[in-house]
């Protein structure tokens, strides 16, 4: 757990079951959790600095929630955070850059084999995680996969062949399991299924199918 090695850092020197129990109560917190990102945690025995931290926290915020002071949004993996709270973090925190907005219905394709930074981001926060059956690998430490192989321009192949419709998250074993075991998928139409993210089916060398509908973050 990520949180338990913070602690430890900040200098808790309790046992590592405690720090767990501890660490799974501040994940709870969101305000906890933001001052154990930012190096200073009232819990731990010798709190110090954490110097050169850096980390991204992702709000999600609808425009009617922007448009209201009484509105606000939910911080990944954090929980909800009212106007208020996100205006005290950040006058509390130094050195906060805030990023452009990330809109999920863009759907510019690209030439390139590579998506872009935004694509990219884009395409991890709609899928979470690794979409082969059963499998919950964050999607941030997997890779991008082309659901129909990549054809370089300069060998015929056509342009636009990199959107975010076009790629899915894929942990590296899984991966592997589609380009050397046999397996195969598909994205189903969005408007077939009726679901709030994409369904992915997927075909096993034996001919077995599986669906997976992820739940885009937000």
């Amino acid at each position: 757990m990520h949180a338990v090695g913070l602690r430890g850092r900040l200098g808790d020197g309790r046992h590592l079951d405690v720090r767990r129990a501890s660490a799974l109560g501040m994940l709870a917190h969101p305000q906890r959790a933001l001052d154990l990102a930012a190096g200073t945690d009232p819990e731990a025995s010798t709190p110090t600095a954490l110097k050169g931290f850096r980390g991204t926290l992702y709000l999600h915020v609808s425009l009617a929630g922007l448009a209201t002071t009484t509105g606000g949004g939910r911080v990944e993996r954090l929980g909800t955070a009212s106007i208020a709270l996100l205006r005290d973090w950040l006058q509390r925190l130094s050195g906060v850059s805030i990023r452009p907005v990330l809109d999920p219905t863009r759907t510019d394709a690209v030439d390139a084999h590579d998506p872009p930074a935004w694509m990219r981001e884009l395409v991890i926060l709609r899928d979470r995680h690794c979409v082969f059956p059963g499998c919950t690998v964050d999607a941030r430490a997997g890779d991008l996969d082309h659901l129909q192989p990549y054809v370089p321009l300069d060998d015929g192949g056509p342009p636009g062949q990199t959107s975010p419709a076009s790629l899915a998250c894929l942990c590296r074993r899984h991966h592997r399991a589609k380009t050397f075991a046999g397996w195969r998928y598909r994205r189903l139409p969005d408007d077939a299924t009726d679901q709030p993210g994409p369904t992915y089916e997927w075909t096993s060398p034996h001919l077995s199918t599986y669906r997976v509908t992820t739940h885009p973050a937000g």
